[in-house]
């Protein structure tokens, strides 16, 4: 079947041809760019006539971090964050509510709690949600950042946790002053158990949720995504992704998270054979954790205040932590290096960052290998000497430029300083000048997956409140398509195949309202409407 795609601006993202007039599609591959006339003189006399109607069409857009077995789940809990809701009251009464509704006795998941955005809110902690919410239900909070976690004393009596037990490698409990656990949890060891109770006490089901999931994503025009992480969910979650894959709106590829490698919870040898469809990528690590979690490490201590200290808990003269000993980290670092895996790295802090690179470079001196292509996942403080680091071992960044359009506030006056963010934060502008391929992700469930919400932040450097910052690190809306799409498929070695509009390749499409470089103000293309995407030639509004 050959179609020709017409009618409106149509942007390859191909530097040797920028922008064409007519493609020819055949069955799922790009066969020809041109002119409208070659293009229909190319085709038989059955092609059917796709007419854009004026709106702009641009190689399918990418989600090149996210959690996509998380977010199909975490998104059916109770949303309880700043990103919807104004104020503590609100967030308190939609709460209560969600416990309401809830059975007594079934698991209630409240996700989204946001001490940096609702700042009147109370402190949480399991006597607070015992008080207030219920106590007969186990209750999980989940903070937005997914980093920490507040559950009531039904839920710790629930999951076996008590004042003898031990902090994880990679997390905290923390305690009352009597030595019983306050409620507060930090990072994935701890947290996970949690949440995979309440997930296997509602006994959703994983295949109706991730085709919601992929129904959202395709909704803001994407059409290839990487899970950063994948976790042990459900059983033979590979085999069964997989499959469901195979009518998805969009592609997956995917990085194993290597904790329950290490564990023995997943094995390599669960991982399907590669298909266009879904991809293993490699492994994917975390340094440190999150700036609202007081674990993302820095040089130099948080700032100290009410909220940082009384509602997210970090202690005062804290510049955080690496979440790993130095040397385990690289004996797991090289362990995957050497098996010729792509490795993939959280790093927030500027102090995560260059222990980090010590790390990678050490790695890759003693054993070096072509075009590896290891990224560093957010990014939010890094030094120019390390970006320049990163430009000589070959190291790709992905920024989480949410941080800027959601929290720039707040980062500026409750977590990090102006001083740090002016010289070290989300230094885009400075990475592209160095000779780096990024890209621009979204960490969705963390916040909602949105490509041109992410163009629009990292071309303006606006707030969602309007306010602008770090404006010299800026980048032009060129260069941040590119990292919604061709930069985002190299980065996922897929740069072949997707990414681009040029012969050969899958006819992957996002059809927009209108062309993002024709906006006057690029923060306002974050307001384009997608009118509907393409994968392998087929309009996905047909597909459910």
């Amino acid at each position: 079947m050959e179609k020709i795609f017409f009618g409106g601006t149509i942007r390859t993202m191909d530097t040797s041809n920028p922008v064409v007039e007519a493609v020819l599609v055949e069955d799922d591959k790009i066969v020809a760019v041109g002119s409208y006339e070659d293009m229909v003189a190319q085709a038989g006399s059955d092609v059917e006539l796709v007419d854009l109607e004026g709106n702009a069409m641009l190689p399918g857009l990418f989600e090149p971090h996210a959690h996509f077995d998380l977010a199909s789940f975490m998104h059916k809990g109770n949303f309880i964050g700043g990103l919807v809701y104004d104020n503590a009251d609100e967030v308190v009464a939609k709460m209560k509510e969600a416990a309401e509704k809830t059975p007594k006795g079934k698991w209630l998941f409240l996700f989204g709690l946001d001490y940096l955005i609702n700042r009147d809110l109370p402190e949480l902690d399991r006597h607070w949600l015992d008080e207030n919410v219920s106590t007969e239900h186990p209750i999980m909070v989940c903070v937005q950042s997914m980093h920490t976690s507040i559950v009531n004393t039904l839920a710790l009596e629930t999951m076996g946790i008590d004042r003898n037990t031990p902090d994880a490698r990679d997390g905290r409990i923390y305690h009352d002053e009597d030595g019983e656990p306050n409620g507060i949890l930090t990072e994935q060891t701890l947290t996970y158990p949690f949440l995979l109770a309440w997930i296997n006490d509602w006994k959703l089901n994983p295949a109706e949720l991730m085709k919601e999931q992929f129904i959202e994503w395709k909704k803001k025009g994407i059409t290839s995504t990487w899970t950063a992480g994948m976790q042990s969910m459900f059983p033979n979650q590979l085999a069964l992704m997989n499959q469901w894959e195979q009518a998805a709106p969009l592609r997956q590829d995917y990085a194993i998270a290597f904790a329950p490698l290490e564990s023995g919870a997943a094995s390599l040898d669960d991982c399907p054979e590669d298909n266009p469809m879904f991809k293993f990528t490699g492994i994917k690590f975390w340094y440190d954790g999150s700036p609202y979690t007081g674990n993302m490490f820095m040089y130099d201590n948080y700032l100290e205040n009410e909220i940082m200290q009384d509602r997210l808990k970090i202690p005062a003269h804290q510049a955080g932590e690496r979440l790993f000993d130095q040397e385990y980290f690289y004996n797991m670092f090289k362990k995957y290096h050497d098996m010729g895996f792509q490795i993939s790295v959280h790093s927030q802090g500027d102090r995560s960052s260059h222990e980090l690179l010590d790390i990678m470079e050490r790695v890759i001196t003693e054993s070096p290998r072509t075009d590896h292509r290891h990224r560093i996942e957010h990014c939010a403080f890094m030094t120019q000497e390390d970006i320049q680091r990163c430009a000589d071992l070959g190291i790709t960044l992905s920024y989480h430029v949410g941080h800027l359009f959601y929290y720039g506030e707040a980062l500026n006056e409750l977590v990090i300083g102006e001083d740090r963010m002016n010289s070290m934060f989300m230094r885009c502008r400075d990475a592209l000048d160095k000779g780096i391929k990024i890209s621009l992700h979204s960490d969705d469930p963390m916040y909602f997956a949105d490509p041109l919400m992410l163009v629009a932040t990292a071309c303006s450097r606006t707030s969602r409140k309007g306010n602008r910052m770090t404006t010299d690190q800026a980048i032009t809306v060129d260069e941040a398509m590119r990292a919604v799409t061709i930069d985002a498929a190299w980065q996922q070695k897929r740069e072949n195949e997707v990414g681009s509009i040029e012969v050969g390749k899958y006819a992957d499409f996002t059809i927009l309202s209108e062309d993002p470089y024709e906006v006057e103000d690029p923060y306002n293309i974050k307001d384009i409407d997608v009118v509907t995407t393409y994968l392998a030639g087929i309009d996905t509004d047909t597909m459910y």
